[in-house]
This record gives structure tokens, C-alpha cells and sequence, in this order.
């Protein structure tokens, strides 16, 4: 069940990142914090520079989307909050289809789905295989 933007804006920032309310298809509020190193991580990687507000502000289709994934895959803490860490935009950095290169000719490339909704990319040489299996 995705989570969905509020239409009110229902965002601080604190010490920790940025805190929002966002709704499930219910309408039930899920409390979600976006982690100040998440934030700040997200900034280094695209070389953009401001405030956690900011950073937020400029990624938040991002944020709220790895969010309302955690939210599906059940990855909440124990008080029900949603947090988006560090390592989850990681895992989507690493798992997003068009960051990786299949090089070679006879690679065949896999795509099953993350938790988190993305594809993680296996990268299998079919020479390999063949002289494996001894058809080579």
C-alpha cells in the first residue's frame, strides 16, 4: 500500500533530517523521517549544495518514494516511523537500470525486483557458462 504526499506541507527539520507525515491509501498518517546522513549523502552524491530543507526540497519525489517502498517492505521501527537511511538510497543508487553498463559481447542481464522496488542487475557471461558446463 504507497504512501502519497500530504496536500499540507507537514515537514520539520531537526537534528536527525527532515520528519513528514505522509498517508496510506487509508488515509491513515505514517510519521517518516528522512535521516540528516541520508540527506546530506544524497547532496555529495549529485554535488548539490544547501541545507537539509533544501536537499529535501530538490529530491523529495525521491525521498518519499524510497520511503513509501520501506513502508511496503514493512521496514519500520519499532515506534511505527519510517526511516529513510543512508544505505537505503544506497541500495537504490546501486540497483537503478540505467547506472550500470553491460560490457562484452554474450552478456545476458537478469532484472528481478528489489524490496524496494528496484531492479537489481546480475550480469551473467554466457562464455563462462559455456565452458562450465562443457558445452564450450
Amino acid at each position: 500500500m504507497p504512501l502519497k504526499r500530504l496536500k499540507n506541507d507537514h515537514r520539520v527539520t531537526t537534528w536527525r533530517g527532515v520528519e513528514l507525515w505522509m498517508a496510506d491509501e487509508a488515509g491513515s498518517l505514517v510519521f517518516c523521517r528522512i535521516s540528516h546522513q541520508a540527506l546530506r549523502d544524497q547532496a555529495k552524491r549529485t554535488h548539490f549544495e544547501g541545507t537539509d530543507v533544501k536537499v529535501f526540497q530538490a529530491y523529495q519525489n525521491l525521498f518519499e518514494q524510497v520511503a513509501s517502498d520501506a513502508f511496503d517492505a514493512a521496514a519500520i521501527n519499532e515506534a511505527g516511523c519510517v526511516i529513510v537511511t543512508k544505505e537505503a538510497l544506497d541500495r537504490l543508487s546501486r540497483a537503478a537500470p540505467g547506472r550500470r553498463r553491460v560490457q562484452g559481447a554474450g552478456a545476458k542481464v537478469q532484472a528481478p525486483q528489489t524490496p524496494f522496488g528496484g531492479a537489481i542487475l546480475r550480469v551473467a557471461n554466457l562464455t563462462e557458462k559455456r565452458r562450465g558446463s562443457g558445452e564450450g
